[in-house]
């Protein structure tokens, strides 16, 4: 598997996407403009 677009990064697409980018797949999330935001909020350092 090269690589993987997830459709929403809800619970389901959330947990399976972060366990095939953990097993190193190129995983990929198409996100809401909302989800996006609150997802870069959460990433920032500090």
């Amino acid at each position: 598997m090269k690589q993987v677009m997830m459709v929403g990064a809800g619970a389901v697409g959330g947990f399976f996407g972060a366990h095939l980018a953990k097993a190193n797949a190129n995983v990929s999330f198409l996100l809401r403009p909302r989800t996006c935001h609150a997802v870069q909020e959460r990433l920032r350092p500090g």
